[in-house]
């Protein structure tokens, strides 16, 4: 039985759709991050597994590129007038091997949005929780890792 490659999450009543990364080295980055320090742990991992907002792709027209992106302003207004939550423009790749710095950035960003719109930490931190086992499921022996750093997990909910 292979591990599952995306996962379905809510914050908030939003639907979030989590897609695992396909970096090993990504994914045992975040893991052991995770083992270090829980928060930044999660939040690293809910930032890998939270695709970020593609551009159109270079085989298409310029008109149609133009529509893409008509949509795309439009997906934004509506996500602004609904007051949605929106991923953090942030890519992992630009903070290199430091997934620390990246997951310190995300929930930064994250947050500032949660606080905007009344969603507590709390629930930020139970999706990075879930992100975490999507991404840990990905590594050869992926419930030793979930289970090597679950106990963190309760624990940082009371290091508050």
């Amino acid at each position: 039985m292979s591990a599952p490659k995306t996962q379905t999450i809510m914050i908030r009543g939003q639907q979030i759709h989590l897609h695992a990364p396909t970096s090993f080295t990504v994914c045992q980055e975040v893991a052991n991050l995770t083992a270090t320090n829980v928060h930044r742990g999660a939040a690293a991992a809910l930032g890998v597994c939270w695709p970020e907002a593609r551009k159109p792709g270079a085989g298409m027209s310029r008109k149609e590129r133009r529509a893409a992106a008509r949509e795309r302003r439009k997906a934004t207004r509506d996500a602004e007038e609904r007051k949605a939550l929106t991923r953090p423009k942030l890519s992992y790749a630009v903070f290199g091997d430091q997934p620390a710095r990246f997951g310190q950035q995300f929930l930064d960003k994250l947050m500032v949005q949660a606080d905007e719109l009344g969603i507590p930490y709390d629930e930020i931190f139970a999706a990075g929780i879930q992100a975490y086992r999507l991404v840990a499921s990905q590594l050869p022996g992926g419930a030793e890792y979930f289970e090597e750093v679950e106990g963190n997990f309760s624990d940082g909910m009371s290091e508050e």
